[in-house]
């Protein structure tokens, strides 16, 4: 059996807490230079907490996951990952313990040594172990037993990619026909005279008794069996497994927020950015825009409407009142040049500083910074029966901004083929989730907000 994946789930982790722990002495040492590490107790505890730290970060994104089928993409991201949420649960920490004896320095120090350090080790181990894989030291020998499209494909992922470290030996199946070197029967001599560590077996093709019999022996003799299910299509293509007691039940399509993990990542950037946007810009920002909507026009300072969130559960939404103020409650799409947009009204929208007061429906979980903006519940029913996949935007929290909106699909919605351009934005966001992803929307949000935008009235 091979023994790289057991090294490689000691070795990762002793590498990156030797990086941690060297990067915050390594820190202190530059800022102060005549103190000796060992003996402050205070920067001992912080040492402590960032191992602790960073074991369960990692834990979270998975940062240790064996090595043998990853892309560099999915090994990085998991890393960063980590290391961004280690940056904010010592943040979180140093604000809550009131920490102001630790140098901001050194925290900032220690995390570009970090960033640096454990990128450049990752990548140089996962190019040596393609390297190893490749040269034939860390190869498993596999057999796929049932040909058919799926095993076929399987194959040649296997016979494409060495710096996964496979080496296919062949199909078996019930006839010997092209590219099959054995029978069923055959398989098990085969398996164990050339030492084969993994046996692929097409699931539809053979029965539960079938493949019981067949776990048996290679439990038995200490190899592992994986079912392949024969699905192709594209209806399956982002499915999921769950298990429901010993019941198996597909979930056809799964979305990166599905997963706990990705909801609580964005759950904690959620609270903080909200947080530093109501203490250090609403704060200020508040009284100056409330004074100038009283000034310019009677009626209430906010305006809260109805919408659609999550799981279709309405909730009411936040803004400045940009709008003369009615007691008439129908719905009206804003138009441009719209009669009702007063004049403080039409500075705060084209800004964008109406949505401001959205900040605390994330804060208590209605909505997140970024997601498929929130419709009023009557747009909703005038499109969810006429543009296909309208309601998929509820499988996500709405958001201050999305995606939809820094391309340029916002605000009204005179024909159906402005809607349709909006949602199959909003899927796209929702089916191609990312933290970076939602970064790079803030970051084209906030450029917008200083360019004049067509749609914004």
């Amino acid at each position: 059996m091979n023994k790289n994946s057991n090294l490689s789930g000691v070795l990762l982790p002793f590498v990156d807490l030797i990086i941690i722990n060297l990067s915050l002495v390594v820190s202190f040492v530059i800022r102060y230079p005549d103190k000796s590490f060992a003996l402050d107790v205070q920067y001992l505890n912080l040492l402590f907490f960032y191992n602790i730290n960073w074991l369960f970060c990692t834990y979270l994104f998975g940062a240790y996951k064996p090595y043998r089928i990853s892309s560099i993409e999915k090994i990085l991201k998991s890393v960063l990952q980590s290391i961004f949420l280690h940056i904010l649960v010592v943040a979180v920490f140093w604000v809550f313990i009131k920490g102001y004896y630790y140098s901001r320095q050194i925290l900032l120090t220690s995390y570009a040594i970090i960033l640096i350090a454990i990128l450049l080790w990752r990548v140089g181990y996962l190019y040596y172990q393609f390297y190893i894989n490749k040269s034939g030291k860390n190869r498993k020998k596999v057999v796929i037993l049932g040909k058919s499209e799926s095993s076929v494909e399987l194959s040649y992922f296997f016979n494409k990619n060495p710096q996964f470290g496979y080496a296919f030996e062949g199909f078996f199946d019930e006839e010997k026909t092209d590219g099959v070197i054995g029978t069923v029967a055959e398989l098990r001599a085969y398996a164990l005279d050339n030492n084969v560590e993994e046996i692929y077996c097409l699931s539809p093709k053979y029965d539960d008794e079938a493949i019981a019999d067949l776990r048996n022996f290679a439990e038995n003799n200490t190899i592992r069996l994986k079912i392949v299910p024969d699905i192709k299509s594209m209806y399956y293509s982002k499915s999921k497994i769950d298990f429901y007691g010993n019941t198996p039940v597909l979930l056809i399509k799964e979305f990166p927020l599905d997963h706990p993990t990705n909801q609580i990542w964005k759950r904690i950037f959620d609270i903080l950015f909200s947080l530093f946007v109501i203490l250090i810009v609403f704060s200020w920002l508040f009284p100056i825009v409330a004074l100038l909507i009283k000034l310019d026009s009677r009626g209430p300072i906010f305006f809260v409407q109805q919408r659609s969130g999550k799981d279709k559960n309405a909730f009411g939404c936040f803004k400045f009142r940009s709008m003369s103020y009615s007691n008439n409650s129908e719905f009206v799409q804003a138009t441009k040049n719209d009669a009702r947009i007063t004049k403080v009204g039409r500075f705060i929208r084209k800004t964008s500083i109406d949505e401001m007061p959205q900040f605390f429906n994330v804060f208590m979980g209605q909505m997140s910074v970024v997601g498929p903006r929130p419709h009023p519940l009557k747009l909703d029913d005038m499109y969810r029966d006429n543009i296909d996949k309208y309601m998929s935007r509820h499988f996500v929290k709405p958001g201050v901004t999305g995606l939809s909106q820094i391309m340029g699909y916002r605000g009204e919605t005179k024909e159906d083929f402005a809607m349709k351009a909006r949602i199959n934005l909003d899927n796209f966001y929702i089916e191609h989730w990312s933290f970076f992803l939602d970064l790079k929307i803030i970051v084209l949000t906030v450029f917008n907000v200083f360019k004049k935008e067509e749609n914004a009235f």
